[in-house]
């Protein structure tokens, strides 16, 4: 594993990060210890606009989805991420199959991993590409980077082993990013 660093001078998009280190050995309590940094870190750099959380597998996609859910459940509005009608999203999620996706996608967390049908998670992409939704976990960073950094996003978390860092893209419609450079 490598970490590139770029200038900010030779970025499409003005970057701004946000590194978080946390301890010790063992993969699953360790992630488990981002979720909460991570929910606090998208309260306060981006309470409305659309937000990627990337994790490093399947199973962690499900993980901190739900985790972000138990801490929303704390606040005035659990739903404040949630950007349509329950009605409308009612209707959605009677055709979604994973039964973890229809409980997020409620909540305005979406979910998207290879794991996931196909329908699911092209369901996910227009929720999150529309706004729908402002959260998403996501397993593979490469596969929506390109088509999904498109749009007006304000920020992008990537929560990858010890680190957790905020690449800024706001104010950009069209906008493909390199991001294999920026943490691989």
């Amino acid at each position: 594993m490598g970490l590139y660093n770029f200038r900010p001078s030779v970025r499409p998009v003005p970057l701004e990060v946000h590194i978080s280190g946390f301890p010790g050995k063992h993969y699953c309590p360790r992630m488990a210890t981002m979720n909460r940094p991570a929910f606090q870190a998208i309260r306060q750099h981006s309470p409305a606009k659309p937000v990627l959380v990337f994790v490093s597998s399947r199973r962690q996609t499900r993980l901190t989805a739900l985790d972000l859910i138990a801490y929303l459940a704390a606040e005035d509005d659990p739903k404040q991420w949630l950007h349509m009608s329950e009605q409308e999203m009612e209707q959605i999620i009677a055709g979604v199959k994973d039964s973890n996706l229809k409980l997020t996608l409620a909540f305005g967390i979406g979910m998207h991993h290879a794991g996931l049908q196909e329908r699911d998670r092209k369901t996910v992409e227009e929720l999150f590409v529309h706004q729908k939704i402002q959260v998403c976990t996501q397993h593979s960073l490469y596969s929506l980077m390109q088509e999904w950094c498109t749009y007006d996003m304000a920020r992008i978390f990537l929560a990858c082993k010890h680190i957790l860092c905020d690449a800024q893209c706001e104010g950009q419609k069209r906008f493909k990013p390199d991001f294999k450079g920026c943490l691989v």
